[in-house]
């Protein structure tokens, strides 16, 4: 995961809108949606954010039952794997 936060440091990130019209780009994850709307009650609204933020607090969001943790980090080393130039 070093290496998802390293990337993250040096992307550019567009304000995306999702489906709700919201700031967030979380809907460019591949996570279930209760997930999803967990990080964003908790704050989490964007990618960058996620990518910075450590399992600790992450495991702390109310919602988040065991292996979302897990899960949510998978989401966001696939997504990094994705977007890397080739």
């Amino acid at each position: 995961l070093k290496n998802a936060r390293e990337l993250v440091s040096t992307m550019q990130f567009e304000d995306g809108d999702s489906e709700g019209g919201d700031s967030s780009d979380l809907h460019k994850l591949f996570l279930r949606s209760d997930i999803r709307e967990s990080l964003k009650r908790a704050g989490y609204l964007t990618i960058q954010e996620l990518a910075i933020a450590d399992d600790e607090a992450l495991g702390l969001i109310d919602g988040f039952e065991g292996g979302d943790v897990e899960l949510v980090r998978d989401a966001l080393e696939n997504f990094f794997k994705s977007s890397a130039p080739k």
